[in-house]
């Protein structure tokens, strides 16, 4: 998503595409994503921190921007025609240096923060992905184990078919055959039950071979629900390892899709989202400075445009000054009231005498002897 980049008063400089960089100024502007942004970051954090030291103004010069010019160590305003130099130029250009400085502690400050966290959340996602491999082993082996269960399951299936068919084949040799000793056997023979599980040469009766069934088909039984249960125990533990779709409750590293640049949804915020703005945080962090560091500047020069040079000061308006004691012979400033007292205070007049203190000379139709006239220019 391109960048727009406005000027302090609100109007828009440019819109910056992804991955380009503009020159339209005497900093370069990288877009999103272009390569080797770093380098053109920190190239113009060193022109703000010298001020575009050089013998000749910095080209595409936006209007407050400073120059320090080396061919007269003097510092220089960018008025929006012209470069215009400071009268009070060591003041300023020490104090844009300081604020360049604490500029730059400050960035420095940010990055290393933003390694650190980097690092702590690479060891982080080291460990999960050892716990993520660990897991998946575990689930192989889960359905490994549910596998071998469902096979015995279809074995013992078998067997039991294998049993009823025997157990029928069984029962029709018998209803063919007689006893040895002589009897023809018909409609419903009877003999004693032998003991359940007699493995000899007694006649086995029906009851006989329904007990043996039952005893086969409880052990066959048996089996199953072991089987059943051992199945329904690794079904039960492999759904545990499954999230709910309604409020989940995720553990070790879960991922999901990043979000784009800017997106304010119920979307899952990723690091790598979080990265993401980060990054634009610190963009509007370094804009916010440049514009704070304009401001300073231009208060700067316009407080400097009201104050008096030291060297042979042109004063406007009604200047003041402290009146010496009269008499006072010295460099200090003389005042109107200090001349008038030195003029008139304490002097004796002839009778009749009058005193003018005027830039021209008094009517000499209404002088007397005696009178004075204090000529100033």
């Amino acid at each position: 998503m391109a960048y727009t980049i406005n000027y302090y008063n609100g109007t828009i400089l440019a819109n910056i595409a992804d991955g380009t960089l503009n020159t339209s100024t005497s900093l370069s502007l990288a877009g999103k994503n272009f390569v080797g942004y770093g380098e053109y970051l920190n190239e113009n954090q060193l022109f703000l921190l010298e001020n575009f030291a050089s013998n000749s103004g910095p080209t595409n010069p936006v209007a407050g921007q400073l120059w320090y010019n080396t061919s007269t160590q003097a510092i220089s305003v960018y008025t929006g025609s012209s470069y215009s130099t400071l009268t009070n130029a060591t003041v300023t250009a020490g104090a844009v240096s300081t604020i360049n400085a604490q500029i730059r502690a400050n960035v420095d400050v940010i990055n290393t923060s933003i390694l650190a966290n980097v690092a702590v959340i690479n060891a982080n996602a080291g460990v999960q992905d050892t716990q993520i491999t660990s897991l998946l082993a575990n689930a192989s082996t889960q359905n490994s184990s549910i596998a071998t269960l469902t096979a015995n399951a279809g074995v013992q299936s078998q067997r039991l078919d294998s049993i009823d068919a025997n157990v029928t084949a069984a029962n029709a040799a018998i209803a063919l055959r007689a006893t040895t000793y002589s009897p023809t056997l018909t409609g419903n023979p009877r003999a004693p039950t032998a003991t359940v599980a007699d493995n000899s040469t007694t006649i086995a009766t029906t009851a006989y071979v329904m007990a043996q069934d039952d005893l086969r088909r409880e052990y066959a039984d048996t089996s199953i629900l072991a089987n059943v249960g051992a199945l329904e125990s690794s079904t039960t533990t492999a759904i545990g390892l499954r999230a709910n779709i309604a409020n989940p409750t995720f553990t070790g590293v879960p991922a999901a899709p990043t979000a784009g640049a800017g997106t304010r949804t119920t979307q899952i915020a990723t690091t790598a989202y979080v990265m993401s703005q980060d990054d634009t945080q610190r963009i509007y962090t370094d804009t916010a400075i440049y514009s704070n560091v304009s401001t300073v500047n231009n208060a700067t020069n316009n407080n400097l445009a009201f104050k008096a040079n030291l060297a042979s000061p042109v004063l406007t308006g009604t200047p003041t000054a402290p009146t010496a004691t009269a008499g006072t012979n010295t460099t200090q400033v003389a005042t109107t009231a200090f001349v008038r007292e030195a003029v008139t205070g304490n002097l004796a007049l002839w009778q009749g005498s009058q005193r003018y203190i005027d830039s021209a000379a008094p009517d000499n139709a209404i002088g007397n002897n005696g009178d004075f006239w204090f000529q100033y220019q």
